[in-house]
């Protein structure tokens, strides 16, 4: 879980930066910050995709 976190921010650290090669001002800031809190958030969900998954495979397999 924390590679993924892990790697969505580095993925938004880059998109600052060419985020700030394009966009004049402190809008570059604004938008690497939306960018990290939207991986980190698509990360949230990921985990728990993979978590309800799972419970759903144990549940369907052993009927209870």
């Amino acid at each position: 879980m924390r590679y993924v976190t892990l790697t969505n921010r580095s993925q938004g650290q880059f998109t600052g930066a060419v985020a700030q090669r394009l966009v004049p001002g402190g809008d570059a800031v604004r938008i690497q910050k939306a960018v990290e809190q939207q991986g980190l958030f698509i990360a949230g969900v990921l985990a728990l995709v993979v978590v309800l998954q799972y419970q759903l495979v144990d549940v369907i397999a052993h009927g209870d």
